[in-house]
């Protein structure tokens, strides 16, 4: 997931590439500046590409097992009716999903 969020990172400096080369006084400057955002553009494409392809089949797997692990889980606790480890089960799949939030979050606001 690294390398996700690397990709995140760099579509967000695109983006700041592109407001300095708009920004730019001078025409000749401004064109370069502007033909260098496009080629880090195209590289950032090009990477995320190369980075989508393994990703697809690890991330159906893991979707697929996490959802078997879960509904053998939910099915075995509603069958025991044990009201702590049911407790247990729902508070442990909120605290992950509070902690994915609250990183994601703060890896949304960087800039």
């Amino acid at each position: 997931m690294e390398t996700v969020d690397h990709l995140l990172v760099k579509f967000r400096q695109v983006k700041h590439i592109l407001l300095l080369a708009l920004c730019q006084k001078m025409d000749t400057g401004r064109k370069e500046a502007f033909c260098f955002a496009v080629e880090y553009h195209k590289a950032t494409i090009r990477m995320s590409e190369m980075v989508n392809e393994p990703l697809e089949f690890g991330t159906f797997v893991h979707i697929f097992l996490t959802a078997g692990l879960l509904g053998c889980t939910s099915y075995r606790l509603i069958k025991s009716i044990s009201l702590g480890g049911m407790c247990l089960f729902a508070s442990s799949i909120l605290l992950s999903i509070v902690l994915l939030c609250y990183f994601r979050e703060g890896l949304m606001m960087m800039e």
